[in-house]
């Protein structure tokens, strides 16, 4: 997310414009590292990404090589974060919730348009979510990891 033609923010309204990790995609080589999402990233394999555009850091973080070296700041998260599993009562049950937002979608945030960030929009009463209770309509979705069944939300 972000670029110079695309100045989202990650948490709230102020945050510096600049490269930040959405997603670590769990069969990507990130998934083993320590980026995560809301990571700035500043570099990578020696290019500033401080005055690029979203699609030019896309380029760089998707061009062949053996090697990716990643100059990343941990942003600090404001209070909010929480970091926590569900797990479904059987296999193939649905986590039990709606999503809006995300680029080139209508926006998610009732209360600001310009937020490109994903949030929960509906909570379906016997679903993993409703069961385990501690999502919450509005909650903005920042990563969820399938694989180790870990989901980052921000309220």
């Amino acid at each position: 997310m972000g670029g110079t033609d695309r100045p989202g923010q990650v948490f709230r309204k102020g945050d510096r414009p600049g490269i930040i990790v959405t997603k670590v995609h769990d069969e990507g080589c990130a998934s083993d590292s320590i980026v995560r999402a809301g990571d700035r990233l500043l570099s990578v394999n020696g290019h500033d990404l401080e005055q690029v555009s979203h699609g030019q850091a896309v380029a760089l973080l998707a061009k062949p090589c053996i090697k990716v070296t990643l100059i990343v700041r941990h942003e600090e998260p404001p209070q909010g974060i929480l970091e926590f599993s569900i797990r479904t009562q059987q296999p193939g049950q649905g986590f039990g919730i709606s999503i809006k937002g995300g680029l080139n979608s209508p926006p998610g945030n009732p209360n600001d348009a310009e937020d490109d960030g994903i949030f929960i929009s509906h909570i379906f009463q016997h679903g993993a979510a409703e069961q385990d209770g501690r999502l919450k309509v509005g909650h903005r979705l920042l990563q969820v990891n399938i694989r180790t069944e870990t989901w980052w939300f921000y309220f």
